[in-house]
């Protein structure tokens, strides 16, 4: 994620059903953002990671295969 400004973010992963696995917070600094998630214990299926900052919100799904 790049961003303009160092700021915090709201991280939160939500599988198919509605139920958020992760919750948590980061802090982004000005520039290029790598996150990495460990979904390791998650099943396979679908899930929506949404980032939240204070001016912006972004969504991106992704899909566990195992």
């Amino acid at each position: 994620m790049t961003t303009d400004r160092t700021e915090n973010v709201l991280l939160e992963v939500v599988d198919v059903h509605g139920r958020t696995v992760l919750h948590t917070q980061r802090r982004l600094h000005a520039g290029s953002n790598d996150l990495s998630l460990d979904g390791s214990d998650w099943a396979p299926g679908v899930y929506w990671i949404r980032l939240h900052t204070e001016t912006t919100a972004t969504t991106r799904s992704v899909v566990r295969l195992r």
